[in-house]
C-alpha cells in the first residue's frame, strides 16, 4: 500500500464517478494542459510521496506481483514481462531451459548469481538484485549471436510460485548510439556502415552507466530499470485475504451521496457507471489489497477503498485526492 504525506482533502461535488478522464502526458515532465495546471494551482491537486504513485499500473495474479511503470514507457515494446512455469520451458534457445531455470532458482534462493546464463548476458553486468523477499539475477544485453548485433536491454529474472519472471527495460538504439560514438566501430566486410560495438568498450560503457556517469538517454534507460524494479510488490497471503474480501463487499449497486442521479454497479469484475438511468461506461476492474484498479480503455484509473460497508462506500481518487461517497 502506498503512503502519502498528510494532506487537507477537499471534498469535490461528485458527478458520474470518473467522467473526465486523466490527461496522461507523452513524457515525464512535459507541458501539461491548461486544465490541469490551474487544478494543480488551485490546492485541490492532492500530494504525493514520490513521482512513482503517478505512474501506470500492472498486475500478475497468477504469478503473485504488481509493479508500476512510467507513463512514457510503452508497454510490450518498452517494457516486457514474460512469466511462465518452470516445469513448461522445456529446451528452448538462449538458455530459457527447464533445467537452467532450476538451477538458477536454487542459486539465487542461497544468494548467489548462478553458473548458468538466460540469453547473452555481458559478463561485467552481471549481478544478483536484492527484491526483498527473495532475489533475481540482474544484468545487461548488448547484442546477440553476431558481430553487427547491438541492443541496449536490461533484465531481471526471478522465481515465483513455480513460475519464471523475465523483465525486460529496452533502451532506444538509435539515441544512444548517437550520443555514445566513442563506444563504437565499423566493420564494413561484414556489417556494411552501420555502427558496432568496440567490443573491448562494452565493460566501460556498462562501468559509466553503473556509476551515474552514462550519456543522457543511456542513462535514463538504465536508471529507469532500476526505478520500476523498486516499485515490484509481492502479494502475501493477508493482501490476497483483504483484496477478496473487499472484492466481494463492492459488489452491487451503489448511489453517489453528492449526486443521486450517479449510479456505479460492481459485477464480478465488471465496473458500469450510470447517470439518470443511461449506462455512461463498462470497464473491468481489479481489487489490490485496499485499492480498486480500473482499465479504462488505455488508461489506468486507481482509488484508495476507504471504507466500505454493507451500506456505505467511500473511495479516494488518485492521485488528486477526491473523496467520493456512496450509498447502497
Amino acid at each position: 500500500m502506498h503512503k502519502f504525506l498528510p494532506v487537507f482533502i477537499v471534498i469535490i461535488l461528485f458527478a458520474g464517478c470518473h467522467h473526465e478522464v486523466p490527461i496522461l502526458e507523452n513524457k515525464i515532465g512535459t507541458d501539461i494542459s491548461a486544465e490541469e495546471a490551474e487544478f494543480n494551482a488551485s490546492g485541490r491537486a492532492k500530494a504525493v510521496e514520490d513521482e512513482t504513485d503517478l505512474w501506470q499500473f500492472f498486475e500478475d495474479s497468477k504469478t503473485g506481483f504488481s509493479l508500476r511503470y512510467p507513463l512514457e514507457i510503452d508497454f510490450g515494446q518498452d517494457l516486457r514481462i514474460e512469466s511462465e512455469f518452470v516445469a513448461s520451458l522445456g529446451e528452448r534457445p538462449l538458455g530459457f531451459t527447464t533445467e537452467n531455470a532450476t538451477k538458477i532458482r536454487d542459486a539465487l534462493a542461497a544468494g548467489k548469481f548462478g553458473k548458468n546464463n538466460l540469453d547473452w548476458p555481458l559478463e561485467s553486468s552481471k549481478q544478483v538484485k536484492n527484491l526483498g523477499e527473495l532475489s533475481g539475477q540482474d544484468f545487461l544485453v548488448l547484442g546477440r549471436f553476431e558481430i553487427c548485433d547491438v541492443a541496449f536491454e536490461r533484465k531481471l529474472v526471478f522465481y515465483l510460485n513455480d513460475r519464471q519472471v523475465v523483465l525486460t527495460v529496452v533502451g532506444d538504439r538509435d539515441k544512444i548510439l548517437a550520443e555514445n560514438p566513442e563506444f563504437f566501430t565499423t566493420n564494413p566486410e561484414n556489417c556494411f556502415e552501420a555502427k558496432i560495438w568496440n567490443f573491448d568498450k562494452q565493460k566501460d560503457f556498462y562501468k559509466n552507466l553503473a556509476k551515474g556517469k552514462g550519456s543522457p538517454v543511456a542513462q535514463k534507460w538504465f536508471d529507469t530499470f532500476d526505478a520500476i524494479v523498486a516499485t515490484i510488490e509481492f502479494q502475501t497471503p493477508e493482501s490476497k485475504t483483504e483484496a477478496r474480501g473487499n472484492l466481494e463487499s463492492l459488489q452491487g449497486f451503489w448511489t453517489s451521496i453528492e449526486d443521486t442521479k450517479s449510479t456505479v454497479e460492481f459485477s464480478g469484475e465488471r465496473k458500469t457507471d450510470f447517470y439518470d438511468g443511461e449506462k455512461v461506461s463498462e470497464e473491468y476492474f481489479k481489487v489490490d489489497g485496499d485499492s480498486l484498479v480500473v482499465n479504462a480503455g488505455v488508461d489506468t484509473i486507481k482509488y484508495s477503498i476507504v471504507a466500505v460497508s454493507p451500506e456505505y462506500l467511500t473511495l479516494l481518487h488518485l492521485p488528486r485526492g477526491n473523496l467520493l461517497k456512496f450509498k447502497r
